[in-house]
């Protein structure tokens, strides 16, 4: 994999990782209803139920994964050559 697709993928998971986060950062409760899908496995459905009912965890996940995708942000852009 090439040095542009790298940076690439890294600004992509890196915007998705820091919405989410500030989804979740904001209203956990609407984030897990939001974000529990009928195909997903049953222990991703209880992960997500259980953040929802524990803001406090579920608003410090969602300030971790957010923290995380500014990051992912800023160092796929870090290197890209305007123009």
């Amino acid at each position: 994999m090439g040095a542009q697709k790298a940076q690439q993928l890294m600004v992509m998971a890196g915007s998705v990782l820091a919405l989410n986060g500030v989804l979740l950062l904001a209203s956990p409760a609407r984030f897990a209803t939001l974000r529990t899908y009928s195909w997903l496995p049953e222990r991703a459905k209880a992960a997500l139920e259980w953040l929802g009912h524990h803001a406090r965890v579920g608003r410090g996940v969602g300030a971790l994964v957010s923290s995380t995708g500014v990051a992912l942000l800023v160092r796929g852009m870090a290197d890209v050559e305007p123009g």
